[in-house]
């Protein structure tokens, strides 16, 4: 919906039905980060590949976000899995400047 931003492993990112292709795919061990800004006058979702920016979706109304990863592509295994580490001792990188873990 118009309030989700999602990345997938395959490469394609999606907002409001309507998706966008051709940027960096997930393999097994890679790292997904998602940085997510409420506090400036428009925020911001950026999707993180191994600590290097992948996507972002800047210029958005606040309120409601739902910013989401898939984990699923045609060229991915259908058992992929991942681990959500939320508190900054059990993050592998450091979050962007700015930015601190949620928990």
């Amino acid at each position: 919906d118009a309030n989700a931003y999602g990345m997938g492993m395959g490469g394609t990112a999606w907002t409001n039905n309507v998706a966008s292709s051709g940027l960096s795919t997930y393999a097994a061990n890679d790292i997904v980060g998602v940085a997510v800004d409420f506090t400036a006058s428009t925020g911001s979702v950026t999707f993180y590949k191994n600590n290097v920016s992948n996507k972002v979706y800047g210029s958005l109304t606040l309120g409601t976000m739902f910013p989401m990863v898939g984990m699923r592509a045609n060229t991915v295994s259908a058992q992929a899995k991942g681990v959500l580490r939320l508190r900054a001792a059990d993050q592998t990188y450091a979050p962007p400047a700015g930015y601190s873990a949620w928990s």
